[in-house]
C-alpha cells in the first residue's frame, strides 16, 4: 500500500511540475519615458506589466497607453511627443541626469 502511495504522490509531483515549466511569468518592470511635449520636457515613471505572452517591453507600453501603434515611435506621434525615448528605470547614471 505504501509503495501505491508513494506512487501517486510522485505521479502527481511529475504533474505540477510538468505543467509549472509550462507557464510563463508575468513581470513587472519600471519605464522612464522622457521627451517633450508642445515644447516643455517631460519626464515619466511608468510600472508596466510584461505579459506572460512573450510580450516586449515596448508592446507593454503601447498597451499600458491603449494604443494600437505598431511601435514606439508611433505611439509617440500619436501623443504628440517629440525628441523621445523609453528605458528602464534601473540605470542609475541616466536617473541621475533625469533628476
Amino acid at each position: 500500500m505504501r509503495v501505491q502511495n508513494g506512487y501517486k504522490i510522485v505521479h502527481y509531483i511529475l504533474l505540477f511540475d510538468h505543467y509549472t515549466k509550462g507557464l510563463k511569468k508575468m513581470s513587472q518592470e519600471k519605464i522612464i519615458i522622457e521627451g517633450s511635449l508642445e515644447g516643455v520636457r517631460f519626464y515619466k515613471e511608468l510600472d508596466i506589466v510584461i505579459g506572460p505572452e512573450a510580450e516586449s517591453p515596448e508592446r507593454a507600453i503601447i498597451r499600458f497607453y491603449g494604443s494600437d501603434a505598431e511601435n514606439f515611435e508611433k505611439l509617440a506621434r500619436e501623443q504628440g511627443w517629440r525628441n523621445c525615448y523609453w528605458t528602464y528605470a534601473d540605470i542609475p547614471a541616466l536617473l541621475q541626469q533625469a533628476n
